[in-house]
């Protein structure tokens, strides 16, 4: 193979570039549930898995996991992370966020954001989760997901309501090959086009780059600004 000859500058020019390619898939997508069609755009640095055979399986993944909370709309983690593992360089996502259209026995929402959220308010300060049952669940759904990260110590913890969105934040320790890895998310309950929706953060504790909280925040921004 020839030696190469490309300066430093060049060098730099093309890796930003090859970011450039990968952050230009961060583009409005349509998904249509109960006759509604949302247009869904990740937040700003963040990228939709692409057409590759690994890709693909990682995707079925997350949407078997999420079927037992609702029907995945999207998935995206951060471009830059994504360009790395493509170019073999990172083996995991430090970052990820995803809309989920939530359970609602075929009905749509006829009713306003803001007393949507008053109704989730008032849902999660009745009935506040329970760790035991939490923990349950989340082994059941990933045993079924077929994932092969085990998840240990989830804990949950109500955040509140914004007039957009009631938020509530996640905890949870991931059994990856390199050792136990604690994450934190973020979710964010609202309603778009009359659909329910939960809108979901998740990073790596210590991971660089903004908190889980600040990407679900921009998240629900993007889908409502587009919804």
């Amino acid at each position: 193979m020839a030696r190469s000859t490309l300066t430093g500058p060049l060098r730099a020019l093309l890796a930003a570039c090859a970011l450039a390619c990968a952050m230009a898939q961060a583009q409005a997508e349509p998904f249509t549930a109960l006759g509604r069609t949302l247009q869904l755009e990740p937040p700003a640095g963040f990228c939709t898995l692409g057409d590759s055979a690994a890709e693909r399986e990682f995707l079925a993944v997350r949407k078997r996991y999420a079927a037992s909370y609702g029907e995945l709309a999207q998935f995206a983690v951060p471009c830059s992370e994504l360009a790395e593992i493509r170019a073999g360089r990172r083996d995991q996502f430090t970052r990820w966020a995803q809309v989920l259209v939530l359970p609602s026995n075929g009905q749509l929402v006829h009713y306003q954001r803001a007393e949507f959220v008053r109704q989730m308010a008032r849902r999660f300060t009745a009935a506040p989760p329970d760790s035991a049952a939490l923990e349950a669940r989340v082994r059941k759904d990933l045993e079924k997901s077929g994932t092969s990260f085990p998840v240990t110590n989830p804990s949950a913890q109500l955040l509140g309501a914004s007039p957009d969105a009631y938020y509530a934040e996640f905890r949870l320790t991931q059994q990856m090959d390199s050792g136990p890895q604690p994450t934190v998310g973020v979710s964010a309950i609202t309603t778009a086009r009359q659909l329910p929706l939960g809108i979901y953060a998740y990073a790596f504790v210590g991971a660089p780059g903004e908190s889980a909280f600040e990407t679900a925040q921009r998240y629900l921004r993007s889908v409502i600004a587009r919804n």
